[in-house]
């Protein structure tokens, strides 16, 4: 038996059963009810969510009592949610078990990424940079086609550490990967040939709960590998360059997911893993994560997103974008699909080439009243509310309302989402995020 000290042994009791207790309330089967009928299509009933518990602060250091540095961060992920239960109260849906991802690994790229960040007056790293390795189309023949590996033994230690640190008192279930603990899968930890050459190069995702969103968003390594003006250029001066990058990213990324279903890694995801940008996955058209059998592609959510190509017209988005974006996403039984870039000028061209699209995210950049008559019935509205408003030194809450108002306006609340998110900062003012789910919610019943 792995050995856990008396202090963190009671620490993560302590939480487990604070965590049994919520999840398995009538409160939680309610809201689980309520996301799955708008992922259903069938829901007047909006739902309000931030993610407060990430946010630099909302967990202060001594607030945190375990001693073992992995549990420490478990410890970090369970008493955020906990916390942002009790003060924001939102839609958050908590489920009676953890979730731990796999350890996965892969050969080199052939070029160097480097990433460069830049911390806030806190000592917050908030804002990063690329040294970007392809600049002449030659350089292209450097990518290398990677092999993926997997680590099975540590994550099953780590689950076997989490079961002694909870005293059994929860489930800790291994599958999926994580994405969180990268800018891109380009960040995964890479061995020169094979699993045994460097077995140290395992990264440390394992202490992640929030895992199981299958992210295909591959124009992000493309700005990483070209830089934004070299790829603005690039789109009319060596397109041919643009294709062969855009094919060699989707090519790695179907093998990824590939090696993910053959070696049985994959999990369900209609529970409360991320699915897309940060929304849920309870839906009833996908098999429910109590499955007693392997996950197989068709049977998850994928999530498919372009925002580095915002300023493209959907006429070079239908020639460079979305060809590819359709190979990855037909892999996946459901696609949720966008991030922080323009849908409603390209739906046709997104819905055909991704035609099991069934949740749009929807930020202000968008027509909300046009894309919302354009996917009503078709796919669910996965609103992601203007950050400034609510962040910084004093919220504006005209705008912010506004902005609500807009959504309710162009939805009437028809299967709709509303998401607080890239925030970073608000002052440390948790009241502020409550404050702004009860204005949400009043809104988009319509009253006011």
């Amino acid at each position: 038996m792995p050995y856990v000290s008396d202090n963190d042994k009671a620490r993560m009791s302590t939480l487990a059963t604070e965590w049994m207790k919520i999840a398995n309330s009538s409160e939680m089967q309610e809201l689980k009810e309520k996301w799955r009928d708008i992922n259903d299509l069938k829901s007047n009933v909006p739902v309000v969510r931030t993610s407060a518990f990430a946010l630099p602060g909302f967990v202060k250091d001594n607030e945190l009592l375990c001693e073992d540095p992995k549990l420490r961060l478990v410890e970090k992920n369970m008493f955020g949610l906990l916390k942002q239960y009790h003060i924001i109260k939102d839609d958050m849906v908590i489920e009676p078990y953890l979730r731990i991802p796999w350890e996965i690994y892969c050969t080199e790229l052939g070029v160097d990424v480097a990433v460069k960040y830049s911390s806030n007056n806190n000592g917050d790293e908030l804002a990063y940079a690329f040294e970007n390795p392809i600049r002449d189309p030659d350089d292209i023949q450097k990518l290398r086609k990677r092999r993926f590996f997997v680590d099975r033994e540590k994550p099953l230690e780590f689950q076997e550490k989490l079961d002694t640190a909870l005293s059994n008192a929860m489930p800790v279930k291994v599958g999926n990967i994580s994405f969180t603990n990268g800018a891109s899968f380009f960040q995964m930890q890479t061995v020169k040939d094979s699993f045994n050459s460097n077995k140290e190069a395992i990264n440390s995702s394992s202490t992640g709960i929030l895992v199981g969103n299958n992210y295909c968003g591959v124009t992000v390594e493309l700005f990483m590998l070209l830089g934004y003006e070299r790829l603005m250029y690039w789109l009319y001066d060596e397109p041919e360059a643009i294709h062969a990058i855009m094919a060699y990213l989707t090519e790695d990324r179907i093998a990824l997911y590939q090696f993910l279903e053959k070696e049985q890694l994959l999990d369900f995801n209609t529970d409360n893993q991320f699915v897309g940008s940060v929304n849920y996955g309870y839906c009833s058209e996908l098999p429910p994560v109590e499955t007693k059998r392997p996950a197989m592609l068709k049977d998850v959510w994928g999530w498919c997103e372009a925002q580095e190509t915002v300023v493209l017209s959907p006429e070079m988005y239908g020639e460079f974008v979305a060809p590819y974006m359709g190979r990855m996403g037909s892999m996946f039984g459901r696609v949720a699909y966008g991030c922080c870039e323009r849908l409603d000028d390209r739906y046709d061209i997104i819905t055909k080439e991704v035609p099991n699209v069934k949740m749009l995210c929807v930020t202000r950049w968008n027509d909300l009243k046009s894309l919302a008559e354009q996917c009503e019935g078709k796919q669910a509205f996965f609103r992601k509310l203007a950050p400034e408003y609510i962040s910084g030194a004093k919220p504006s809450w005209e705008s912010f309302e506004d902005d609500v108002r807009n959504t309710y306006e162009a939805t009437r609340g028809k299967n709709t989402m509303l998401i607080f998110e890239d925030l970073y900062d608000v002052n440390h003012d948790w009241k502020r995020l409550r404050d702004a789910v009860i204005r949400a919610r009043e809104i988009m019943k319509g009253d006011c």
